[in-house]
């Protein structure tokens, strides 16, 4: 399903993840000019409520004034736009955009956090949503397969990263994708046809670890700062969160490919019992006793950002919430937006980039985790 949301996916309920407390692998830390570009892994994370840095906050504007009122730009205003933010040049390496088409038309489907490329090799990887690679159907109580995989289904599959940008021909993209990694779990118990999981509180992971090679001469740009929440990070319920994406900012223009970033709140995390033991991300903006969500179509994958006054952590990618965005309600079980969790995927996530050193396939594999290749 290429989108964060759609009429099928309407839901206030919540994701689940398992984590995978087997794996052993930590990502590589530092960045040379010479070396490979990589978050930074550290076993240590503050907690002491920082807010988001004031260069790198934008709230949301243009709130509608009663419930039944729709502004999909409410979280996206001009003010909001990355390549006019005071940290424009950081914020944009915080971000990708994922890409289908080819020739001189190209679209916008997803956005996802780029975590490691390797100048030497011209390999990079981003952390994005399972949801925007799969789609072919499959039955429920049945495991997901290489073929349930879509990312390649329309021809090449591409990764964009700039702001603002026109992209008319392949020169104007930054790689190309050569592989897709998504957790064999996910959607699991649940059929999906298409594209969508069947049931939202039973995805049990939407995460995924797209591969890509950088083309024309570009190279995906990391934020060296950058690194994944450990599974033992903690936050508190109101928390800030900046979050980025190359979603929709006005209906007339769904795929300006324009990144924008929004300051919003953790509220929590949520857990269905008898389902999974690990939990999703509850996230929305509250003002005046209103909850609102403000997560919107494209930017499934986008990251989750928490700053614990030293550096950015990964702690969500986005998945889903209500239809349409832009919507409040008196409490947040109305009107907020679903992340994944990654924090339990950190180890994850680290195994498949220490372990893929080539430019094109999938790297070992084991039986947590599904591939498919160009």
């Amino acid at each position: 399903m290429r989108a964060f949301i759609t009429g099928a996916m309407l839901c206030c309920t919540a994701l689940l993840v398992t984590g995978c407390g087997s794996q052993t692998a930590s990502l590589p830390t530092g960045t040379t000019a010479a070396g490979p570009q990589t978050t930074a892994a550290s076993p240590a994370f503050k907690t002491a409520n920082a807010t988001v840095p004031p260069a790198f906050r934008c709230l949301p504007s243009g709130l509608p004034a009663v419930a039944s009122a729709f502004n999909p730009s409410l979280a996206y205003m001009a003010n909001c736009a990355v390549a006019g933010a005071p940290e424009a040049v950081k914020l944009q390496k915080l971000a990708a955009a994922l890409m289908a088409g080819g020739g001189g038309s190209f679209s916008e489907y997803c956005t996802g956090t780029p975590i490691h490329y390797d100048p030497a090799t011209g390999v990079g990887f981003i952390v994005t949503a399972a949801h925007c690679v799969v789609g072919n159907a499959k039955a429920a109580d049945t495991p997901v397969t290489a073929d349930n995989i879509t990312t390649f289904a329309s021809g090449s599959d591409w990764v964009y990263q700039g702001t603002p940008g026109i992209v008319s021909s392949e020169a104007d993209l930054t790689g190309q994708i050569q592989a897709v990694y998504i957790p064999s779990q996910y959607c699991k118990v649940p059929a999906f046809d298409k594209g969508g999981c069947s049931d939202l509180a039973r995805q049990d992971g939407d995460v995924a670890v797209v591969k890509m090679v950088g083309i024309h001469g570009h190279a995906l740009d990391v934020d060296p700062g950058l690194r994944l929440a450990p599974k033992d990070a903690v936050l508190a319920s109101g928390d800030e969160i900046m979050a980025l994406g190359y979603g929709t900012n006005t209906s007339s223009t769904p795929d300006d490919r324009v990144l924008y970033y929004i300051t919003y709140n953790y509220y929590g995390t949520d857990q269905h019992d008898g389902v999974s033991s690990q939990l999703s991300l509850l996230n929305g903006y509250q003002l005046n006793g209103k909850y609102y969500s403000i997560i919107c179509q494209g930017d499934s994958g986008g990251g989750d950002f928490y700053w614990d006054g030293t550096q950015w952590s990964l702690i969500g990618a986005h998945s889903f919430g209500p239809v349409p965005c832009g919507v409040y309600g008196a409490t947040y079980d109305r009107a907020h937006d679903v992340s994944a969790d990654t924090r339990p995927w950190e180890r994850w996530i680290a195994r498949i980039v220490a372990d893929d050193k080539d430019r094109s396939g999938c790297g070992p594999l084991n039986a947590e985790t599904v591939c498919k290749a160009r």
